[in-house]
């Protein structure tokens, strides 16, 4: 991924006085260098039995930053700019009926 699409924030999270186990997760998170996934599942405060959104938000965690006082992160969709198009090879191998 480029800095110019990472810097491009879909959303920043924040929390103060982290559980431990929240804690940890993002302190791993930090000082990770491979992706981090996150889904985005809203509910409805007067509907709580599913999400409110369906499909999901999946989105990239970076620029995480972990103390002992709070977490801070911020996610972004992907870097779909400079993914390969299609994003399946079509090869004699895996489809035979390409080969004359």
């Amino acid at each position: 991924m480029t800095d110019t699409t990472l810097s491009q924030a879909l959303a920043e999270a924040y929390a103060s006085a982290p559980s431990a186990e929240v804690d940890a997760y993002m302190d791993q998170a930090a000082n990770s260098d491979e992706l981090i996934e996150v889904t985005y599942r809203p509910y409805l405060a007067s509907d709580t039995r599913a999400p409110s959104m369906d499909p999901p938000l999946h989105l990239v965690l970076h620029d995480v930053e972990a103390d002992a006082f709070s977490v801070r992160g911020r996610a972004s969709f992907g870097d779909y700019g400079n993914r390969q198009f299609p994003g399946q090879s079509y090869d004699g191998q895996t489809f035979p009926g390409l080969i004359a």
